[in-house]
């Protein structure tokens, strides 16, 4: 008798522990998902940012500070030409032929 309640006992001790370790197992995967998550995130940040630092040093050049005033206000140097090219048009796409399916292709080849 004494045995079996220590047997009863030790099962919900047991069933007890593994019911908590697999929700620390969960929630662990849980956190390291948020945390690769926002780590990639912050990754793209970074990159954004080494994007912007270099518009802005390109942005104190001279040269590249003329080159684009001259572009808003659509003037030019003494002796260069401006070339202004119609936009592209649309290419009209050919209709593809309708062909059957890989499995009706087959049958039709060892069967009609």
């Amino acid at each position: 008798m004494i045995q079996t309640i220590k047997n009863i006992a030790f099962f919900f001790v047991a069933a007890a522990l593994i019911a908590s370790l697999t929700n620390s197992l969960n929630e662990y995967r849980k956190k390291q998902n948020f945390y690769n998550t926002y780590e990639k995130q912050l990754q793209n940040e970074r990159v954004t940012n080494k994007k912007l630092k270099s518009k802005i040093a390109q942005s104190r050049d001279y040269f590249i500070i003329e080159e684009i005033i001259r572009e808003k206000l659509n003037k030019t140097k003494p002796n260069e030409y401006i070339i202004i090219m119609p936009p592209p048009k649309q290419v009209a796409q050919s209709i593809s032929q309708h062909t059957k399916p890989t499995y009706r292709q087959w049958m039709d080849l060892f069967f009609y």
